[in-house]
């Protein structure tokens, strides 16, 4: 499954809709997720309701010096795809770490042919 997650942007074809970052928490945890592209800024205050919290999920739950953690979770391909240039640095700093996680414990299922481009900014708000 290919996630998309924003609230202003049209969804690519082939990728289901999530407008928070609840709903794609919810989704990783079928662990049936393959790749992951997250909007920053969701229209809806707190940073809690930040794209990047989603990074921040994933490298929690998959680092293995979590005692709670899960170092079998399926990483997901992940792309930052946001008009806020901080956000979008901040997520690359921890998608390229989960990438290096993935690469490290399931060699050979990095996959980026369901993106155009690894990180995307958009002009304007978003």
């Amino acid at each position: 499954m290919k996630i998309y997650l924003d609230d202003e942007r049209a969804t690519p074809p082939g990728f289901v809709r999530c407008w928070t970052v609840g709903e794609v928490i919810d989704l990783l945890k079928t662990r049936s997720v393959t790749h992951v592209s997250l909007d920053n800024d969701l229209g809806i205050p707190g940073k809690e309701n930040e794209g990047y919290q989603v990074v921040r999920y994933l490298e929690d739950l998959c680092d293995e010096r979590n005692p709670d953690g899960d170092i079998t979770f399926p990483i997901p391909t992940l792309r930052a795809h946001s008009g806020n240039a901080a956000a979008v640095q901040d997520m690359k700093k921890g998608i390229e770490k989960l990438h290096r996680w993935k690469d490290k414990r399931f060699p050979g299922t990095y996959d980026m042919s369901g993106f155009s481009g690894q990180y995307h900014m958009y002009q304007g708000n978003g």
